[in-house]
């Protein structure tokens, strides 16, 4: 089983494997070959169809996408938080302007006073 840091990974290279595979098998000659399509002339004359082989390949790029933009979010860094909107005595933001409507967590928002 795949702890936590590893998922995103399976996931990334299930989606390109998945993707390239739905990209190239309609193209091959598998593809026609392919027993259960012996069964019935109708199901045949349709996945040999060349739109309906597009549209599967279609599946695969929009996969293969997936598991890119998957990936590019792994690579992109975490923000921090900065020491200074924390550390603020006031609650101010860090540039001097006050912050009325996102007081620090957990702090009540301020309220009218009795």
């Amino acid at each position: 089983m795949l702890d936590d840091q590893e998922a995103p990974f399976g996931f990334v290279v299930f989606c390109l494997v998945i993707g390239v595979f739905l990209i190239a098998i309609p193209w091959h000659a598998l593809w026609g070959t392919n027993f259960l399509l012996g069964y019935s002339p109708v199901l045949k004359r349709v996945a040999l169809n060349k739109f309906v082989r597009g549209a599967v390949s279609g599946l695969g790029v929009i996969d293969v996408a997936l598991g890119l933009a998957a990936f590019a979010r792994l690579l992109r860094p975490v923000r921090s938080v900065t020491t200074a909107s924390i550390n603020s005595p006031s609650g101010n933001s860090p540039s001097g302007n006050p912050s009325s409507s996102n007081p620090p967590s957990g702090e009540p928002p301020a309220g009218p006073s009795e």
